[in-house]
C-alpha cells in the first residue's frame, strides 16, 4: 500500500476544523497529521512533519491568508495549499491562486468534493469549485487584467485530458481528421470531444480558441 497523504487542517473555527478532521480521517489514503487553530502551529508542522497538503479555512483575527500562502509557497514549494471559502467569489479566488494556492473549495460543496480536490492537488492539478468556474465565464475573464492567467487555468481544469490534448493540437493547426488519425479514433468521436470542450470553455469557433488560449494549452 502506498504511503497515505499527509494532510493538515488549519481553521480558527473549531466546529469547521473538527468536522473536516473527522471526515478526512475516514479516508483510507489520507493521514490527518494535524488540526490547527493558529497558523504558527500549522507552519511548525509543515516544517517538521513534511505535510503533502494544508487545507486553510478561516484564520484568527488579524492574520492575513494571502501573506501566509505566499510564505508557504516560498518556503515549502512542494506543499500543496487548498483554501476553503465560505462562498464562491471569483475575485478572491484569483488573488488566492496568484498568491500560490493550488485549489479552492467552498462550504456550499459536499464533503466528497473536498477529497476529490485533495487528490487533484497532490496529482499536480488545480481544483476550482464548480461555481467559481461559472462565475469566471460570466465576468469575461479573458484579457490582459491580472486575473487572466488564473482564469485560463481555471477553465482548462474543466477539461478531460483527451479534450485538452485535442484543443492543444487544434491550437497548433491540426485538423479534426488529422487528430482522429493520431488517436486512432473516428472523426465523429474527435469532433464530439472538441465540441464538448468548446461548450465547457464558452468558445464558439476556432477563432475564439486562438484568441483566448494562445500558447496556453500545453
Amino acid at each position: 500500500m502506498l504511503n497515505p497523504l499527509r494532510i493538515g487542517v488549519l481553521d480558527a473555527h473549531e466546529i469547521a476544523r473538527y468536522g473536516l478532521y473527522l471526515h478526512l480521517l475516514e479516508q483510507p489514503d489520507i493521514a490527518v497529521v494535524g488540526s490547527y487553530a493558529s497558523y504558527a502551529n500549522a507552519i511548525q508542522d509543515v516544517r517538521e512533519k513534511e505535510l503533502d497538503l494544508l487545507l486553510i479555512g478561516h484564520l484568527p483575527s488579524g492574520s492575513n491568508r494571502l501573506t501566509l500562502i505566499k510564505a508557504l509557497n516560498t518556503e515549502q514549494p512542494e506543499l500543496r495549499v487548498l483554501v476553503l471559502l465560505d462562498q464562491p467569489d471569483w475575485a478572491t479566488a484569483v488573488m488566492l491562486v496568484a498568491s500560490g494556492a493550488h485549489g479552492i473549495v467552498c462550504k456550499t460543496q459536499p464533503l466528497c468534493d473536498y477529497v476529490k480536490a485533495i487528490h487533484s492537488l497532490v496529482q499536480g492539478e488545480l481544483y476550482f469549485c464548480p461555481r467559481l468556474i461559472v462565475q469566471a465565464s460570466l465576468v469575461n475573464p479573458f484579457g490582459t487584467h491580472p486575473g487572466h492567467a488564473v482564469a485560463v487555468r481555471a477553465r482548462l481544469a474543466m477539461l478531460t485530458p483527451r479534450e485538452r490534448d485535442i484543443l492543444h493540437l487544434c491550437a497548433g493547426g491540426a485538423t479534426v481528421t488529422q487528430i482522429a488519425a493520431d488517436f486512432t479514433r473516428s472523426v465523429k468521436t474527435i469532433s464530439a470531444q472538441k465540441r464538448a470542450a468548446y461548450r465547457k470553455l464558452g468558445l464558439k469557433n476556432d477563432l475564439d480558441l486562438y484568441r483566448c488560449f494562445p500558447q496556453r494549452l500545453a
